[in-house]
């Protein structure tokens, strides 16, 4: 029911912000903002009463609608009654508006009358319902989540390990992970035929087939990491098939991970150049390749000639997971196919144990007791063995912490079963959507736009969350959170509660990426459809429906209320869009996914279409034309008056309108268009007094001659300020007192200007807590101690010949990523960089260090995971203790030509996964080339136990790093 919360405060901002245009009718409006916070109120209730109430749930949905079109009301007076005139002379411009405004306090005061009959009827129905309405603490839900849970771990996962319990799916892998897993020696009795290499018909293709939620990506992933693996492949790579799916994508995701290429680099290779550069890679290499969520035999069709798997000398394996063992068998008529089954009883009750924090429910009978175990057991027992089922089961009886909570679950679970013919296992699924707090349900329906198994940006949800109004501060209101804040506690419970897998997280631990497991994607759409909450429609020459849409709920969908949010799937040139004119009036939120075969093709976007748009689209308030091939924004942009959500990341937009200062509700601008797109930006920016989060382009952008420098001064909502460049007007970001999170594109060489955001005491900028620049090393030229305030200091660029030493250079406790360039050290680094307690990832460049040794003593760099050494010319020899770097994970080096040897001391590293060499002379490795055995490498004892040990570009002459 958070759409009558937003519509009420929504409209009670409009009654602050439009009091020019609302004078006249504010009592009217008044009415109706009182009407929606009841109805909001009430709605809690109704909420979970429509779990077996027909007549309620028809209730609830009216009230919906009628929610919205009190908002669209309100709205299209605001927007009728300033009129347009933006291509009138300014002489006209007056008297347009002034005639506009007395028509539209016409229409809205006949809407008006409507809707307060409308609600008069709602109203009166309301004895019939029984629904009984409880007073409570709405945000209480908020305090129980789990803040540590969400964020303590750092590690990152292809899926969070929530889901299924590794263990139990083992027991049903025995045999086959004998099989799959690889051996030093092809004889061994564990590995059998499947690791015959040598035998003319061993099959090179293996599958985990099962129902979907069994598990088979868990297992996978843990296959891929498993050191046995690590040790018998040269080369790993995971590519997730996707619905529709980018042929180009995996093909790039695939090669960038076994090829010693950049990314720059694979992304300008055709799809044949990518088919040919993978089956060289495998002929040369021996790859272990894993194909997660392969779907169909046609996509094996298209992807079949990048895979020698024909090939006698082929050495390489290929993993799949997919339901269906025919499309196994389809890729490869030998393969070894692995069928998983559901867990038995007693695996499922382990499993659910696992998941369930024990509450306290105080002093209860042995009945109480009784009740709340056969309640258990027999919603375990509808899970039907399925770990994804138990799972999230799991997550909805961990929020149950009185015995209330126990006996309303008991209840909703005998009313939701009821004349249900659906596999037990989806009625368990179903529940854990109606279980969710109000709040939080259209939080996870807004997950239906994005594509199946599409890896979600976090920060991108948690401003269309706010965009939509789905999140609020005042859901906490004796808390200074923000709504980033609320979102990401969002986030967290639906996490919590197993419906949202983690992808990836970022260096403070916070989720970066996101997903749904294609089931929940099934799930979330269709409550979507049903609840016409939102729309998916798939334009171009490849029409097929995306993943739980199907031709009958899309129709449906078309037949009742008003559809306002659209997602558009784009495989082809973009003409026009699916609305007619009246449907046009109501759409509130558009998203458009480029999701061609080769993802890194943009579907061209006519100019003319956004334009009508513009005119038509008035009450739109989330505009998304990300990766999308358009090349200017129309000036009719201008018209978006209560738009709050504008990106073009990804395109080739190459000048923004004037007309964008209109846009005063905009709350997120997102301008990162392509790298090679210099955008034309307006000096207007300042004029969008409601802007929260701003996102510059990350290269250069220019501006009028008559402006020499971006002025930011007046944004004093901005909490995010992105990819800040010596364009901007620096003086106007130090006044800019609610900034939470700053950083710079480009190298900043003026100390005066930006030491306010550094740390200076007599900052206004109490709130910044995350920092991420690039300085200058002028910037610390006889001023080293100037960054040692700068508490909220996270990441550090610094470039360029300094004169003073390093140990004199003062740095922040709290960096957690550094990166030098061109230095020029004379003493050893390390025994300064390695006592910062916080940093995880240290990267030391061309020029960094001139001095030939380096050492890391026992006890230092006690979070490192990342370190890099590209260029040290002059570097011979390196140390490292034992006890030193606990924590790293992937360690590169590059171009240190005088390096006479890796360090005895990455024995004791037992965290290293990884380890990546280029560029170094035939010398360092002893005259061994990359074509031998590693075990031929006289270095390799030391890294024996590195799960990933990628070797490329080795010199034979005396030939230098490109880089």
């Amino acid at each position: 029911m958070a759409d009558v919360k937003s519509a009420a405060q929504w409209i009670g901002k409009l009654l602050v912000e439009e009091a020019k245009y609302l004078a006249k009718v504010g009592e009217n409006i008044k009415e109706l903002q009182d009407e929606l916070e009841w109805m909001h109120c009430f709605l809690r209730d109704a909420d979970a009463s429509q779990l077996n109430n027909a007549i309620a749930r028809k209730w609830v949905a009216q009230i919906r609608e009628f929610a919205y079109e009190a908002e669209d009301t309100v709205e299209k007076f605001v927007v009728d009654s300033r009129g347009g005139g933006h291509d009138l002379p300014r002489m006209f411009r007056k008297y347009s508006r002034m005639f506009c405004s007395v028509i539209a306090l016409h229409q809205i005061g006949n809407k008006i009358d409507a809707l307060r009959d409308k609600m008069s009827f709602l109203t009166s129905k309301l004895h019939t319902y029984g629904i009984r309405l409880r007073f409570g603490d709405s945000s209480a839900w908020i305090s129980k989540i789990n803040h540590k849970t969400y964020f303590n771990s750092t590690k990152e996962y292809v899926v969070d390990r929530r889901v299924v319990d590794l263990n139990l799916l083992l027991d049903h892998l025995v045999q086959a992970k004998v099989n799959i897993l690889s051996s030093a020696e092809p004889s061994s009795s564990n590995t059998g035929q499947l690791l015959n290499w040598e035998a003319k018909r061993e099959p090179r293709v293996l599958s985990i087939c099962g129902v979907g939620g069994i598990g088979k990506t868990f297992l996978a992933n843990e296959i891929f990491h498993r050191p046995e693996i690590r040790r018998s492949y040269d080369a790993f790579a995971w590519a997730s098939i996707s619905q529709p799916c980018q042929i180009s994508a995996v093909q790039q995701e695939l090669l960038s991970s076994l090829a010693s290429k950049s990314r720059e680099q694979i992304a300008q290779m055709s799809d044949d150049e990518l088919k040919d550069e993978l089956r060289k890679v495998q002929r040369r290499k021996k790859c272990f390749i894993v194909l997660d969520g392969f779907w169909d035999e046609q996509l094996w069709e298209q992807l079949k000639e990048a895979f020698p798997i024909t090939c006698h000398k082929f050495r390489s394996k290929i993993l799949l997971t997919c339901r269906l063992e025919k499309v196994a068998k389809y890729v490869h008529d030998q393969a070894v196919i692995h069928q998983l089954d559901l867990l038995d009883i007693d695996q499922s009750e382990l499993l659910l144990d696992k998941k369930i924090k024990p509450r306290d429910l105080g002093n209860i009978s042995n009945e109480e007791k009784n009740m709340i175990y056969d309640l258990k057991k027999h919603m375990l027992n509808q899970c039907g063995g399925l770990p994804l089922a138990i799972a999230v089961l799991g997550g909805v009886l961990s929020t149950k912490s009185t015995l209330d909570d126990w006996k309303d679950l008991k209840k909703n679970f005998s009313s939701f079963s009821i004349d249900r013919e659906d596999e037990p296992w989806k009625i368990i699924l179903d529940l854990s959507y109606y279980e969710l707090p109000y709040q939080l349900k259209p939080c996870f329906l807004y997950l239906g736009y994005f594509p199946t198994n599409l890896k979600i940006t976090t920060t991108k949800l948690s401003r269309l969350w706010e965009a939509e109004g789905l999140v609020s501060s005042d859901d906490n209101e004796e808390s200074e959170e923000t709504l980033e804040d609320v979102a990401e506690s969002c986030l967290a419970e639906l996490v919590e509660r197993s419906l949202v897998q983690v992808a990836s997280r970022d260096l403070r631990g916070r989720a970066k990426t996101c997903r749904l497991h294609d089931v929940m994607q099934k799930l979330c759409m269709d409550k979507a459809i049903k609840l016409n909450w939102l729309k998916v429609i798939p334009l171009g020459k490849n029409r097929d429906q995306p993943s739980g849409t199907s031709s009958k709920s899309l129709k449906s969908s078309r037949t009742t209320s008003k559809n306002r949010r659209f997602a558009i799937y784009c495989t082809d040139t973009l003409d026009k869009l699916p609305f007619d004119d009246k449907g046009a009036s109501y759409v509130r939120s558009l998203l458009f996914f480029n999701t061609l075969e080769r993802g890194d093709v943009l579907i061209p976007l006519k100019k003319m279409v956004l334009k009508s748009t513009f005119k038509r689209y008035k009450l739109l308030r989330v505009l998304d034309i990300e990766n999308i091939g358009l090349s200017s924004l129309p000036s009719d942009v201008g018209y978006l008056i209560h738009l709050r959500y504008l990106s073009l990341r990804g395109s080739w937009v190459s000048k923004l309108p004037s007309s964008i200062k209109h846009l005063r509700c905009l709350q997120t601008l997102d301008l990162r268009v392509l790298s090679f797109v210099r955008l034309r930006i307006p000096n207007v920016l300042c004029n969008l007094e409601r802007l929260v989060h701003l996102y510059l382009p990350a290269k250069p952008f220019i501006l009028r001659k008559q402006a020499p420098k971006l002025r930011l001064k007046g944004l004093n909502n901005l909490e995010t300020l992105s990819n800040f460049s010596d364009k901007c007007k620096a003086d106007d970001v130090c006044a800019l007192t609610n900034l939470r999170e700053f950083s710079s594109c480009n190298y900043l060489s003026d100390p005066d200007s930006i030491l306010p955001l550094l740390g200076s005491p007599n900052s206004a900028l109490v709130h910044l807590d995350h920092i991420s620049v690039m300085l200058e090393s002028s910037f610390l030229s006889g001023n080293p101690g100037a960054l040692a305030s700068c508490k909220a200091l996270h990441k550090l660029w610094i470039r360029g010949t300094l004169s003073e030493s390093i140990s004199s250079i003062m740095l922040p406790d709290n960096i957690a990523k550094l990166t030098f360039s061109g230095t020029e050290f004379l003493e050893d680094p390390m025994p300064v960089l390695e006592k910062l307690p916080h940093l995880k990832q240290l990267s030391l460049k061309r020029g960094f260090y001139k001095g030939t040794h380096m050492s890391c003593s026992a006890g230092g760099f006690k979070e490192l995971n990342y370190l890099e050494l590209d260029g040290l010319e002059d570097l011979t020899v390196w140390t490292v203790e034992k006890g030193a770097m606990l924590k790293l994970f992937s360690l590169e080096i590059s171009g240190c030509h005088k390096l006479q040897m890796i360090p005895d001391g990455l024995r004791s590293v037992g965290s290293l996964q990884e380890v990546i060499i280029s560029y170094m002379p035939w010398s360092f490795f002893g005259y061994w080339t990359p074509e031998k055995s590693l075990d031929e490498w006289h270095e390799y004892r030391k890294v024996e136990h590195v799960t990933r040990i990628d070797i490329s570009k080795v010199l034979h002459t005396q030939q230098t790093n490109p880089n």
